[in-house]
């Protein structure tokens, strides 16, 4: 497989994207932009990159914050910083998409006719904003993101639009939903809203002891709490267990603190 990073621009912003294709065949291929979550273009949207490689496509993992410009695991603050400017500015966030459109169309394996593009959590709020923006490009797929539009009005949606939704999703209160599912109707879209009941945020299904893992970042433990009571008490679940996950940085740093004379832990 043929990996690379390639940078394009969108007005004066640097960015960098990361691209994969399968080097075993020839000729030009349909492509899939990937849209990341709020932490940015990390390792994640470049693995979903590769897998769309894997199955004949061309990958490409885009960047909505800047060369070099990250964000990182349960920094509510610092990702918020990197996001709410785009969230809040629909016309600089289809300016960024449109540049990532334009830039995996400018890479020779890339049949520039079919493109595509999905998108996680604020990734899944670019990639409905491209189709907003009537970018010529066959299909979106918004993966647990953000549904509501913002103060730009919408050119003439050609995409088909494909949204994977946790129902019980904090962030996309069923409301939401609705003035969504309108929008796409008086728009004459061709539209699909799958609802995933008693799912939240970020939802996998498993294998084993357990029938699905739900994964969502709360402020703090009370808002965590809150949210476990609300499903408990919902009657979609027989029984849970939590367990609190630390990101790399975070359990770095306790590490270190464990083996400090402060603690007195070895």
């Amino acid at each position: 497989m043929h990996t690379e990073m390639i940078d394009y621009q969108d007005g004066d912003t640097q960015l960098e994207g990361y691209v994969a294709w399968d080097n075993s065949i020839s000729g030009a291929r349909p492509a899939v932009l990937v849209a990341h979550d709020w932490t940015g273009r990390r390792d994640f949207a470049k693995s979903k990159a590769e897998e769309m490689a894997s199955l004949g496509y061309v990958g490409f993992a885009l960047d909505m914050y800047g060369k070099g410009v990250f964000g990182a695991d349960g920094d509510v603050e610092g990702n918020s910083a990197l996001m709410n400017p785009l969230a809040g500015d629909r016309a600089a966030l289809r300016a960024r998409v449109a540049a990532a459109l334009a830039a995996v169309r400018s890479i020779d394996v890339v049949d520039g006719s079919k493109v595509s593009a999905m998108g996680y959590c604020f990734g899944g709020m670019c990639v409905l904003e491209l189709a907003r923006a009537g970018a010529d490009v066959g299909g979106v797929i918004s993966i647990h993101g953000i549904f509501s539009a913002g103060d730009v009005s919408n050119e003439k949606i050609t995409a088909k639009i494909l949204c994977l939704h946790g129902q019980d999703d904090p962030m996309v209160p069923p409301e939401q939903v609705l003035e969504f599912e309108n929008e796409m109707s008086a728009a004459d879209a061709d539209w699909q809203v799958h609802a995933y009941g008693g799912t939240m945020h970020d939802f996998y299904w498993v294998f084993g002891e357990a029938d699905a893992i739900f994964i969502f970042e709360a402020p703090d433990t009370t808002a965590a709490m809150s949210m476990l009571l609300t499903l408990s008490t919902s009657g979609a679940v027989i029984s849970h267990k939590t367990t609190a996950l630390l990101s790399n940085e975070d359990a770095m740093e306790a590490m270190k603190m464990a083996g400090s004379k402060e603690t007195g832990y070895r």
